[in-house]
């Protein structure tokens, strides 16, 4: 097939892929955690590159191992690839418009001429595309006059995109994570005997559920449950709410002092003494990261860290989210932890956004039983 063909069926995928037309797609596919970076080896290896590692794939230090956020891997365009990429669920094409590039023409084919004298004038070169081929899909076209002008355009949108194929993989983990062999009795006891609920993989089991006088003189909720994948390797959630809560709860200091005091008293260790604690001994290294999110409408501090056993060697990974939810009048703080030394570290990433999944179909007695989506950006 000639180039001007190639370019030309090209763009009969583009029209087809922006249609306003409802049709049915088929889901994407491809390996959680995974983005398919479609460009030439020159600007892999240059500026662009390495904005795109560092904003899309950056290193997270809240493992106990060097971990990137996303998995890059690096595509080449061609007739051949093209069909495979369409059915991947995130994918990147990256150039600048100028190069002589099968990736530069193929993004050339969808710039009209006002387009092109937009991004000269430094207008905005990243362009997202939801679902364009298949269903649960991100595409986005990254392009600019140059490698330098791409690169920094990546990292001025870089923690956008990055949040963007985030909430992709959450979204698609959670429908394969709850389509099927749900606990849907458990899910249904919690709402009726705690007035919430979140969704229950079918190996999870209850190991706490108990009622106490919390630090504060008040009465608190902690329930817990564990999914054991071997001898040595767990995925650990739970959740903790209280009656009477207090504004001072809400601040990343006062989250990280609740969480250290709940698994000090309900998550201990084989040794005496031992228990579980976030490590906080390496501040550089092993940073304890707080940010604010949306957590199905609800203002939410999500706090990310890696936990140790007191006494003993092992640690991991945690997320957690604290909120008040209004409308019960509740504090609430749900935490995600894994164990897993015998996996890599792309695998206990995926493991840890199985908890973030977790924390986001949460839903209180009035939003019913079933596993709340989240809406489509």
């Amino acid at each position: 097939m000639t180039t001007l063909r190639f370019l030309a069926a090209f763009a009969v995928l583009l029209v087809a892929g922006c249609s306003t037309v409802t049709e049915y797609k088929p889901p994407a596919v491809g390996k959680q955690g995974e983005i398919m970076v479609v460009t030439d080896s020159v600007t892999w290896n240059g500026p662009v590159g390495d904005a795109l590692r560092e904003t899309v794939g950056r290193e997270m230090l809240t493992f106990p191992q060097p971990t990137p956020a996303f998995t890059l891997r690096l595509e080449s365009l061609s007739e051949f690839s093209l069909d495979g990429l369409r059915r991947q669920h995130s994918v990147i094409f990256a150039a600048p418009y100028t190069d002589d590039s099968e990736t530069a023409q193929f993004i050339r084919v969808r710039l009209d001429s006002a387009g092109v004298q937009a991004l000269e004038r430094g207008g905005r070169g990243i362009i997202t595309r939801p679902d364009l081929w298949m269903r649960g899909q991100l595409v986005v076209y990254a392009t600019a006059p140059t490698d330098s002008a791409l690169a920094q355009q990546i990292r001025n949108e870089g923690d956008d995109l990055r949040a963007s194929f985030n909430r992709l993989a959450r979204e698609r983990l959670t429908e394969d994570m709850f389509d099927k062999a749900r606990q849907v009795e458990i899910e249904a006891g919690l709402l009726d005997e705690h007035g919430f609920a979140v969704g229950i993989q079918h190996d999870y089991v209850r190991a706490i559920d108990t009622t106490f006088v919390n630090d504060q003189g008040t009465r608190g909720q902690f329930i817990r449950y564990r999914r054991f994948a071997g001898q040595d390797s767990w995925r650990d959630f739970f959740v903790y709410y209280e009656e009477d809560p207090r504004l001072t709860r809400l601040a990343p200091d006062a989250v990280r002092t609740l969480r250290n005091d709940l698994t000090q008293r309900f998550i201990r260790g084989t040794f005496p003494e031992s228990y579980i604690t976030i490590e906080e001994r390496d501040p550089v290294g092993r940073p304890v990261e707080a940010d604010t999110v949306d957590l199905g409408g609800r203002f939410a501090i999500e706090t990310r860290g890696t936990w140790r056993l007191t006494g003993d060697i092992m640690g991991g990974p945690f997320v957690s989210y604290a909120f008040f939810d209004e409308d019960t009048g509740r504090f609430y703080l749900i935490d995600g932890m894994i164990f897993g030394p015998r996996y890599t570290p792309a695998e206990k990433r995926e493991f840890l956004r199985q908890m973030e999944a977790i924390a986001y179909t949460f839903r209180t007695s009035d939003e019913g039983l079933e596993v709340v989506a989240e809406p489509e950006s």
